[in-house]
């Protein structure tokens, strides 16, 4: 377990519905896959971080290809963590970092 209280989490079927989600629904966290039907992960941080109302909403990104050069490219795109695959409770606690007390009060 996680460990977040008081969490909607909402689910998207590809990049550009996680985008449109967000633009709905303000959310705190974005969580995304790196690899995505129809905007990737890449795009969607971009995406994400030239929208105004966005911009300031950490984005943690999951993927299987986390090598150090992949990392330092979602990093400098806006990307707050990257999760790797496979995902544990540990790997996401690690990679939401100074997030998690926010969300797990703690």
């Amino acid at each position: 377990m996680v460990g977040f209280k008081d969490v909607v989490y909402l689910e998207a079927k590809d990049g550009k519905e996680a985008y449109d989600l967000a633009v709905k629904n303000d959310p705190a966290l974005i969580l995304a896959d790196l690899n995505m039907p129809i905007m990737d992960g890449e795009q969607l941080i971009q995406k994400v971080k030239g929208n105004q109302s966005l911009a300031k909403t950490p984005m943690v990104v999951v993927t299987s290809a986390a090598n150090p050069v992949r990392k330092e490219r979602l990093l400098s795109l806006g990307a707050f963590g990257v999760i790797p695959k496979p995902v544990s409770p540990a790997s996401i606690r690690e990679g939401l970092g100074a997030l998690t007390q926010q969300f797990c009060g703690g």
